[in-house]
């Protein structure tokens, strides 16, 4: 919402005088006017912020329900200043594009969203009683726009910031680089999908991504301890009638044109002209080639994305890439379960008739016969969507694996580690993980199980850590983006990471698999936290163009890991399975992983 009073002034009149030639129409850019480049400045504030600026010349290039983009009729010629600004009018302007105007109102910084982490935009503001926009001519010819990519201006390709935002750098820095463009008009050739759409919005890499690296299998982009991919452009379709379904790797098949715009912590092109075909990649989901064998057991983790019992067809998605994308691993620790009423919040907390559904839905789909286990939570108190109660899950096949029958915990008590002669195990199956711990306030809890597999003991950590809901954008206002999530999952990570511990303390080779939704990187702190030196990551192992589980604003990234003690790390295989992660029509927004562990003698 806008907080400004909702007038604008046209003068119409004034314009009506000088169509009779009693006036004469001001030069574009008059002694005494003030200019686009002025106003922008060569850094992320207009220097001018909170002044009053005149006959401010310009052309219309876009128009919005509350204003207009325009641009300069003739560029300053300096890289570092923008030549585009957006003119506020709070209501439809009066103004068309390729109108030539002249402006008085005021300069100021615009936060767009209620995330006072984001980047501010330069505006014009006239929407106040004295205010102008004056039209001057009609029918002019657009500025030519900037190309970015290989035959206009290249973006930095590994740096979004590395001074804190202390220096204006946009040869070197991505978010300056954007920042220098902001309310232009801009042009991408060859344009790569690598942010599948999202409503009117869909990410793209210029020149069909050739310069991007680290690239994935889909050929979209992934994360890098030291590259975040300030090359990742973001393509809003609202003004030309949206988006089509893109999915990653598809192709645009002309120039994207349109005004730079920031939304929501991203860069992003507002088209203004009809986007081009879109060429689609047709890749088709993967199969896992990791098969169940007398000998060799398959767990795997999957985030269902708020399982609710009211949406059938959800159910249906998720069973058949179960049975045939994951091939019915024997575990499947699932995040997000809702309870049995879905979102209503009526007091449910009960989620058996949502697992039923699902266990049914897999039968119906030729896959075997599941059980499950879970711990109910306290009503409104583990996160997530109100009313839905998501919790962790665990599946499992009673024709290949028996779950250990010990007393069930509940909500509110934890679970203990305990020797059984040489052997480990737990008072409670399942159990949750230190539930009253501040590291789980608001969050799910870990459930641990105890299976018996050939012979052997088997104990299953199911995990959805904290979010990064709360964080900076990573073209934010803070630089580096602060990251306050990352404490909790960091006490997350020493919580199930001192569990393992005392598992192996009494059992130095008992079989340890701590997996789920971690909602971190492998490179993290928390992520290096949990592995420690008693468990390894899995998904670490896996070749770099197929280690995502996730696509967020077109950065592919691993947030779902499976980590093994030393006695299950030697033989074992492990994949992520795209299956969701940048495809059409997706059942989740993750992609599961899945590892095969051998109990041979």
């Amino acid at each position: 919402m806008r907080h400004f009073p909702y007038r604008f002034w046209t003068t119409l009149l004034l314009a009506a005088v000088l169509g009779l030639g009693l006036l004469s129409a001001p030069a574009c850019a008059q002694s005494g006017s003030t200019r686009i480049p002025d106003i922008q400045g060569a850094g992320h504030r207009t220097p001018l912020d909170g002044e009053r600026v005149a006959e401010v010349p310009g052309i219309a290039t876009a128009t919005t329900e509350e204003g207009f983009f325009m641009q300069a009729p003739t560029p300053d010629g300096k890289p570092a200043t923008s030549d585009g600004i957006f003119v506020y009018t709070a209501e439809p302007p009066a103004v068309e594009v390729a109108d030539a105007v002249s402006v008085m109102g005021t300069a100021q910084e615009y936060l767009r969203s209620d995330r006072d982490r984001d980047l501010t935009v330069t505006e014009i503001d006239a929407s106040e009683d004295a205010a102008t926009v004056m039209v001057t001519a009609s029918g002019k010819a657009l500025p030519e726009p900037t190309v970015i990519g290989r035959s206009g201006r290249k973006p930095p390709a590994r740096t979004i910031d590395d001074d804190g935002l202390s220096a204006f750098e946009p040869r070197q820095d991505g978010i300056d680089f954007y920042e220098s463009l902001e309310g232009m008009r801009v042009r991408v050739d060859s344009a790569l999908v690598t942010g599948p759409t999202r409503g009117d919005r869909a990410v793209v890499l210029a020149d069909g991504g050739r310069d991007a690296q680290p690239q994935t299998w889909q050929g979209g982009v992934a994360v890098d301890p030291n590259d975040f991919n300030p090359e990742r452009i973001g393509i809003d379709g609202e003004l030309v009638g949206g988006m089509p379904a893109a999915a990653v790797g598809d192709r645009f098949a002309g120039p994207i044109t349109g005004v730079l715009d920031y939304n929501r912590g991203h860069f992003e092109l507002l088209a203004t002209q009809p986007l081009p075909d879109l060429a689609p990649a047709e890749l088709a989901r993967e199969r896992s080639d990791l098969s169940g064998a007398a000998e060799r057991l398959r767990v795997a983790t999957f985030n269902v994305e708020n399982l609710d019992p009211g949406d059938g067809d959800h159910f249906e998605a998720l069973a058949a890439q179960i049975v045939e994308g994951l091939k019915a691993p024997e575990v499947l620790a699932l995040a997000e379960v809702q309870d049995n009423s879905g979102p209503t919040d009526d007091g449910t907390v009960a989620a058996d008739a949502t697992y039923r559904q699902l266990i049914e839905a897999i039968g119906t789909a030729q896959g075997p016969r599941y059980a499950f286990t879970d711990i109910a939570p306290a009503d409104g108190r583990d996160g997530g969507q109100p009313g839905g109660n998501i919790r962790v899950g665990l599946l499992y096949r009673p024709d290949r694996i028996a779950l250990a029958e010990r007393p069930k915990g509940d909500a509110t008590t934890a679970t203990a580690v305990r020797a059984e002669g040489e052997r480990a195990a737990l008072s409670l199956c399942p159990g949750r993980i230190e539930p009253a711990s501040p590291a789980f306030e608001d969050s799910r809890k870990p459930l641990a199980a105890e299976f018996r597999f050939n012979g052997e003991r088997l104990f299953v950590i199911g995990n959805h850590f904290v979010s990064k809901g709360g964080d900076a954008p990573l073209f934010g206002a803070e630089q580096p983006p602060p990251q306050p999530s990352r404490q909790q999952r960091n006490a997350q990570a020493k919580a199930v990471n001192r569990f393992a511990n005392e598992l192996l303390a009494i059992n130095p080779d008992a079989n340890i698999v701590v997996l789920g939704d971690l909602n971190d990187f492998a490179f993290s702190p928390p992520l290096q936290t949990l592995k420690g030196d008693a468990l390894r990551n899995l998904t670490e192992t896996l070749p770099r163009p197929q280690r995502y589980s996730y696509i967020f604003q077109g950065n592919a990234q691993t947030l779902d890991h499976i980590l093994v003690s030393d006695a299950l790390a030697q033989a074992a295989q492990a994949d992520i399975v795209h299956l969701n992660a940048g495809f059409r029509g997706a059942s989740s927004d993750h992609d599961p992983a899945i590892a095969r562990l051998s109990f041979e003698p």
